[in-house]
């Protein structure tokens, strides 16, 4: 179903038909117009066929001690609820990821800095043991697939 809504979506913005069948297969196109010529996959980041990229690294974080991330979920959310504010589980998902790195994870120092030490690529070098990125999980292991035709 998301990638038959891609092809459709790629097809009217390229102005030509996109026909990819499976995720991480590589079709080449040409816009001989534009003298281009380029690949295209679709690759998919969320967790059971739902969600982004943060419901997998939730799911791959080391959460014995993510309290502050997690009362987001269990106080937050519910107190907003009583005030009649909605509070999005895209938007909630992402806070609890925020909050893991920068409350749960970095220490009083760190977070003088969070601004930096938040981002990945820091974060990571930082606490490289806070996401299991080994886990056996499909949608782990078909990201890391597609990841390897870049590398």
């Amino acid at each position: 179903m998301r990638i038959k809504f891609l092809n459709e979506l790629c097809s009217e913005a390229f102005e030509l038909t996109i026909d990819i069948e499976k995720v991480s297969e590589f079709k080449l196109y040409e816009i001989p117009e534009q003298d281009i010529e380029f690949k295209l996959a679709y690759c998919f980041s969320g967790l059971n066929g739902q969600g982004e990229l943060e419901h997998l690294l939730k799911e791959i974080a080391d959460t014995s001690n993510s309290h502050h991330a997690n009362c987001l979920e269990t106080g937050w959310k519910q107190c907003l609820a009583s005030k009649g504010i909605i509070v999005r589980d895209k938007d909630l998902r992402k806070l609890w990821m925020d909050f893991y790195k920068r409350m749960d994870c970095l220490s009083h120092k760190e977070r003088k800095q969070a601004k930096q030490n938040v981002q990945w690529d820091t974060f990571l070098s930082l606490y490289p043991e806070k996401f299991d990125f080994s886990k056996d999980i499909p949608e782990l292991n078909d990201l890391r697939q597609f990841l390897t035709f870049f590398g």
